[in-house]
Parts: structure tokens; C-alpha cells; sequence
């Protein structure tokens, strides 16, 4: 059996019709179903507007792979760019992109969208990096 940790809006109403909710309520449905912590959905974020996460532990764990410096042993490539994020706080894209690419239903630009939007992140254009 395949294990999901997001599904698209569509597959919710889908879910929705199942379970004899309406479409028009399955954005109220979710919304409670966030309130409890049960999934996570974002329809005012750019991005996770269209999805609804199954697992909030797998999203708290795909953020930690970068916020947590989790496997920067394994980056020899990108080595610089997680001691500035340690030293510095600035994280690059090559870095989140290249640690948060195996978190498949979840782009890496969804996942800044998210940080931005609750003020853990912010962008900051400069020619040094």
C-alpha cells in the first residue's frame, strides 16, 4: 500500500463526496481538521493553496532537515553554504533545495513560502550569494 503526506484539493472533495460532504464545504472541513492538528492546510499560501498535508509530523520533520542542519555531513558539495546557515542564518536555495528534495508532495519553494509566511524566513536580494 502507498503512503501519501499530501493530497491536491480535487482529491479531498473527492474524499469529501465519499463521506456525502458538500464541495463547497470540504474548505471548512479542513479548516476545522487543522484547527485540531489533524492535517495542515494553507489555502491563503502560495503554493499549499491546492494541498492538503496528511502528516503534519513529516512536514515538521522535511523542515527540520534544513532548520536542524540534519545530514549537512552528506553535502560535501554545498559544505559552505550550511556553515552559512549556521554561522550566518542565511540559507540558499541550492541547500534547501537540495534537502528538501526527497520530500516528494512538497516543492522546496512551498515549503520557504511557508517560512516567509510566518516570519521564519525572509528573502534578501544581495550580489554576495
Amino acid at each position: 500500500k502507498e503512503s501519501r503526506n499530501t493530497i491536491t484539493i480535487r482529491e479531498a472533495v473527492a474524499v469529501g463526496k465519499a463521506c456525502e460532504i458538500k464541495p463547497e464545504d470540504v474548505p471548512k472541513v479542513l479548516k476545522f481538521y487543522h484547527e485540531l492538528g489533524v492535517v495542515l492546510f494553507y489555502p491563503h499560501i502560495q503554493g499549499l493553496g491546492d494541498k492538503v498535508i496528511l502528516s503534519p509530523k513529516w512536514f515538521v520533520d522535511c523542515l527540520g532537515k534544513v532548520l536542524t542542519l540534519e545530514g549537512r555531513e552528506t553535502y560535501d558539495d554545498i559544505r559552505d553554504m550550511w556553515d552559512l546557515l549556521r554561522e550566518k542564518g542565511i540559507l540558499l536555495q541550492p541547500l534547501y533545495v537540495a534537502a528538501w528534495r526527497r520530500c516528494e508532495g512538497v516543492e522546496p519553494e512551498e515549503m520557504i513560502q511557508l517560512l516567509v509566511h510566518f516570519c521564519l524566513a525572509t528573502e534578501v536580494k544581495t550580489k554576495l550569494y
